[in-house]
């Protein structure tokens, strides 16, 4: 028996079992797994997303780029909730793995030659990185380093200590980023508790602003003082793990995103990915929003094209005493407001809205990614 049969041997053997999830490479990884008896005690399923909108439709959203830290813990995240879909009676023992790669190939590259990979559990996040050296190996050769690399880091991630070696060049590092989480996060992901505060004053929140934060920026901040001086009450930052239209975050992402914010500012996690979950959670609460945000709450795609059921979700945010504090947008022809837009009347009646003349900040977190171009898992 090989090393690599010897180590997946022991890791069938072992409690732990997960999908897989590959693209732009991870082939021979698979076929080792598979070629081992006992594959079916650790391989719940294996997805090779390929086309691009395979790859969007395992994350719930179009990454950014298929190839980086943020589309691999996410891809190993959405792997993870397979799992438990597919086995939720043996939680603990369950895990998702993602890799995406981009190898030599038949094209032109202009990009380097790399690999990431993530492991997501119910408790961790682990996120191993590696650019390969261009022309020291042929396509095959990349597939080969690669299976090792993620036998490796399967091994690391699953605390089954793997003998193989890497053949690196001596400009070649794997780079590697792993994150224990707090039993709070924890019981956020596994949804036996809806929201947790992160830091800052724990008492429950009375304004709250929903958001992404990648990158927190001068217009976040400008509109948190500013919702601050209108109340009198103060803000609440609010980051959802499994937010409508974007992948899902883990662990690395969650803990990136909350050490943006000063230590004074109060910041929450949940699991509430739409508004009126966030209301149920807190009745009562002020929702900081842009007007891009405020035409999807009003939006019947986002209820199942049912505008019946979305009248039913918009009269219970009202019962529920929640409302909105609303920001317009820079447009290509100018600057949204809610008069440009077509809501209903119950959600317009719930609305607050700041004129542009009090306060506009064109900061976008898309564009500053753009610019940074920085590395970052989720």
């Amino acid at each position: 028996m090989g090393i690599h049969s010897e180590f997946v041997s022991r890791l069938h053997a072992a409690p732990q079992r997960g999908v897989f999830a590959v693209t732009g490479g991870g082939g021979e990884l698979l076929g080792e797994l598979l070629s081992v008896g006992g594959a079916s005690n650790t391989v719940l399923d294996a997805r090779v997303p390929y086309a691009a909108t395979a790859l969007s439709e395992l994350l719930g959203a179009t990454p950014e780029q298929a190839c980086s830290a943020e589309t691999a813990c996410a891809m190993a995240m959405a792997a993870y909730q397979h799992a438990i879909a597919l086995d939720d009676s043996r939680r603990a023992d369950l895990f998702g793995f993602g890799l995406t790669a981009s190898l030599a190939t038949t094209r032109i590259k202009r990009g380097a030659h790399r690999v990431h990979l993530a492991l997501q559990t119910a408790g961790s996040t682990f996120h191993w990185h590696l650019s390969l050296e261009r022309d020291a190996r042929d396509r095959a050769g990349e597939e080969a380093l690669l299976c090792v690399l993620a036998l490796r880091c399967l091994g690391e991630g699953l605390t089954l200590p793997a003998k193989l070696d890497l053949d690196l060049t001596p400009h070649e590092t794997v780079e590697r980023q792993h994150i224990d989480a707090p039993t709070a996060w924890q019981e956020v992901l596994a949804g036996s508790l809806e929201a947790t505060p992160v830091q800052g004053p724990d008492e429950r929140p009375e304004v709250m602003f929903p958001g992404a934060f990648n990158p927190l920026h001068s217009g976040h901040l400008g509109m948190a003082r500013l919702a601050e001086a209108l109340a009198g009450k103060a803000v609440s930052f609010e980051i959802c793990l499994n937010s409508v239209d974007k992948p899902p975050l883990n662990y690395l992402a969650l803990e990136r995103r909350a050490t943006q914010f000063d230590a004074s500012m109060s910041v929450w996690f949940s699991n509430r990915p739409t508004f009126l979950e966030k209301a149920r959670t807190f009745p009562g609460v002020q929702f900081i929003v842009g007007i891009d945000t405020l035409v999807r709450i009003g939006d019947p795609h986002y209820y199942g094209d049912d505008v019946a059921r979305r009248n039913d979700a918009l009269h219970e945010l009202a019962d529920l005493g929640c409302s909105f504090l609303v920001f317009g947008r820079a447009a290509d022809d100018g600057f949204t407001t809610l008069a440009d837009c077509d809501l209903p009347e119950v959600l317009v009646a719930l609305c607050q809205e700041v004129s542009q003349a009090d306060f506009r900040d064109d900061a976008s977190s898309s564009a500053i990614r753009i610019e940074t171009d920085l590395p970052r898992p989720g």
